[in-house]
């Protein structure tokens, strides 16, 4: 009889080879197999490498969504707000600031960047 594991005490893998499988659970419950191949395969097809940026009726748009940017050429300027860094356009009135990020979304950042190992910290920038 085959040795029973609990999938919580499976070994962490630092890499797999493409003959390796991948354990899933189908959508209707049923248990199945992958092959690391097929899984770089299948996420391959569904990653754009590069979103082109076009200007479209003055407004910038980055693929298919719709900034809401005008595409005037116009300089913008930051400034340290109540609730976080805005940005306007220097040829607009002070009253036009909006926010760009909020103090809280910039702390969110900081808190998951110290959650980054150092190992995951080189997969990411010494690959």
């Amino acid at each position: 009889m085959a040795e029973t594991i609990d999938i919580k005490n499976f070994p962490a893998l630092s890499s797999a080879d493409d003959g390796s499988f991948v354990l899933v659970a189908q959508s209707e419950g049923a248990p199945g197999k992958i092959s690391v191949a097929l899984l770089k395969a299948v996420i391959a097809s569904n990653i754009t490498t590069s979103v082109t940026p076009k200007i479209e009726d003055g407004v910038w748009w980055i693929g298919e969504v719709n900034t809401g940017v005008e595409a005037e050429g116009l300089t913008p300027t930051f400034r340290k707000g109540e609730t976080g860094i805005e940005w306007k356009y220097t040829n607009q009135p002070d009253e036009a600031y909006q926010t760009l990020l909020t103090y809280a979304e910039i702390q969110q950042w900081i808190l998951e960047y110290d959650k980054v190992s150092d190992t995951e910290y080189n997969e990411i920038f010494n690959t």
